[in-house]
């Protein structure tokens, strides 16, 4: 069985050569990410006992022969990862766009390079194979770098299992060209038509929640997707609060933590009316566990209820663009996120304070992060509602009696939005404004 230690910040791996010695090998990972170690640990001892058996003699291994394996072990771990992940609760699961790898590697990978030895392929032939797919094929320049980036991972695994001596994939930018995609991003929908998206009423209250969610509170469809009425808590203060835990069908967040988003004043007052146009919608009141944006009889017949995917996420998101014909930004739902942050900027709020509710800390965090353990949660709210926004609906303003959501006042409770050509009464009367 082989071992792995910590040489520093590198995690090393302990191995049984052919002559069943033990040697040391540095593995490409490092301190906190043992059980990526530990499976390259084994996959590089069961590649030496192959040999030492003989094993490997009868026939070279093909590019495409090692793909398949390699794809295999990433498909398991992540199975048991989800599996450990869903009895404990916590933890992060591995390798959760495997299918998509997968897809990609048997499209756009093996038809070109499945046939060559794993031992035989060179920089020249990855160049090569990159430049066609640059040249010949429509694909974007962000995806031809994924591609590239699933070929490379797929090469350092197989130099650590001792399959190649050294990796082929030592590519730049020179032959991967400029990620072009890179510069406008998500896009962004302007302040306009975020207030029409969450106060038009020929968008369906859901969608408007919808859009609210992405618009007013970050969230990537996934997140959106993953919310259960559960997840809001409208006891805390001085804001609401989301726990954002889960994406499609119940599977964990990217990096298996929970993050906490504050509710802006006029989403906390949506979400309140939404309660009740729920239940008018499927008949009794929502639980716990239902979805907070679920789709609706109608369109979706077959699963009523049930949360979005990633198609219906986006099909939900094409009708409410068409309905107001406002143009579809490059990444139509994720720029609902783009717009949320910008706008928070551009009405003053802190950035440092914004990444925070948007982004989980990553392996580039300063060293002082790590003792940074202040209560965050009232500048958060603050910041969340520096963002000025006013639904709009028909052409008319959709009001909004909050003086927190405008940048004065307290908030406790409720945002009091009504639509005054609806002449629907205000919530409540414990806003101040």
């Amino acid at each position: 069985m082989a071992s792995i230690y910590a040489r520093g910040n590198v995690l090393w791996c302990r191995l049984k050569d052919e002559a069943e010695t033990w040697i040391s090998r540095p593995t490409p990972f490092r301190r906190g990410e043992d059980a990526k170690a530990q499976r390259y640990a084994d996959a590089a001892q069961a590649a030496i006992d192959e040999r030492r058996t003989g094993g490997t003699t009868a026939k070279p291994m093909s590019v495409s022969e090692y793909a398949e394996q390699w794809l295999t072990i990433r498909r398991e771990m992540h199975e048991a990862t989800r599996a450990r992940y869903e009895a404990a609760g916590t933890g992060k699961v591995q390798y959760r766009d495997h299918a998509t790898d997968a897809g990609r590697m048997r499209k756009h990978v093996v038809p070109h390079l499945g046939t060559m030895r794993l031992a035989d392929v060179r920089p020249k032939h990855l160049a090569e194979w990159i430049h066609f797919l640059r040249t010949k094929t429509t694909l974007a320049p962000h995806t031809v770098r994924n591609v590239y980036g699933l070929v490379a991972a797929m090469f350092r695994d197989a130099a650590v299992a001792g399959h190649v001596e050294n990796s082929p994939a030592i590519l730049t930018k020179t032959q991967l060209g400029e990620d072009d995609g890179s510069a406008d991003g998500a896009g962004r929908y302007t302040r306009e038509q975020l207030a029409l998206m969450l106060g038009s009423e020929a968008v369906p209250e859901h969608a408007r929640v919808f859009a609210a969610l992405g618009g007013l509170a970050g969230l990537r469809l996934g997140a959106i997707a993953g919310l259960r009425w559960g997840d809001l808590d409208t006891t805390a203060a001085p804001l609401w609060r989301l726990t954002s835990s889960r994406t499609y069908d119940g599977k964990p967040t990217k990096t298996g933590k929970a993050s906490h988003v504050p509710v802006h004043p006029v989403l906390a007052e949506m979400l309140s009316a939404w309660r009740h146009g729920w239940g008018q919608m499927f008949g009794r009141p929502p639980t716990a566990d239902d979805p907070i944006v679920p789709r609706t009889p109608g369109k979706w017949r077959d699963a009523p209820g049930s949360p979005h995917t990633e198609k219906t996420g986006g099909d939900l998101m094409d009708d409410i663009l068409t309905t107001l014909a406002i143009p579809a930004a490059p990444m139509k739902v994720h720029a609902l996120r783009s717009t949320f942050i910008s706008m928070a900027l551009e009405d003053g709020a802190d950035d440092r304070l914004i990444e925070r509710i948007t982004h989980t800390p990553g392996k580039s965090r300063r060293a002082f992060d790590r003792y940074d353990r202040a209560d965050y949660w009232p500048q958060l709210c603050a910041e969340v509602a520096k963002l000025a926004i006013v639904p709009r609906s028909l052409g008319r303003v959709v009001r909004l009696a909050t003086g927190l959501a405008t940048g004065g006042g307290t908030y406790n409770g409720s945002a009091m939005l009504y639509v005054e050509a609806a002449g629907i009464e205000p919530a409540s009367e414990n806003a101040s404004g």
